[in-house]
């Protein structure tokens, strides 16, 4: 559908005729090695052929020379896979602090924002497993909102 005040934005469009082009950051796949990341976004997904249901994490590098950049971490759901069940249970226990249930509707709310150390394994762009090696508790412990701590009325000191 094309825009109502195209003919205006078309003027507008025009005035930037001699803007200058930024150097591109590199698109180049993310090397193999250890990053701290922030969960982006978690999602359910699945397999557009088998139809395998997964985890679709996006874990975006907080520091060093490849800040900003992104990188995909998908656990599968394969029906009677009992290491992939495995190694799902054993993230989810590791960036959760406790064994959640899998159809919970908050499940993928409760892995947004976590830091977590990772250990990427393969130079392609496609092809490469990300292992969750670790989560910084500490930033958890900075956030007030993260602490589910109560204070009685006798611990308050006024």
């Amino acid at each position: 559908m094309k825009p109502a005040n195209l003919a205006e934005l078309a003027d507008q469009f025009s005035q930037h005729k001699d803007v200058k082009i930024t150097e591109q950051k590199s698109f180049s796949p993310l090397p193999a090695g250890h990053y701290t990341v922030t969960v982006a976004k978690a999602m359910w997904d699945e397999a557009k052929t088998t139809e395998t249901p997964c985890i679709l994490w996006h874990l975006k590098v907080v520091d060093g020379d490849h800040a900003g950049r992104m990188m995909f971490k998908r656990n599968w759901l394969k029906e009677g896979s009992e290491a992939n069940m495995r190694f799902l249970a054993q993230d989810l226990k590791l960036v959760i602090g406790e064994m959640p249930k899998l159809d919970d509707p908050g499940l993928m709310n409760k892995l947004l924002d976590k830091v977590l150390f990772v250990k990427k394994q393969g130079d392609g762009d496609r092809d490469y497993e990300v292992w969750i090696n670790g989560v910084d508790r500490r930033v958890e412990a900075e956030n007030p909102a993260a602490s589910s701590k109560t204070l009685a009325d006798d611990d308050i000191p006024f």
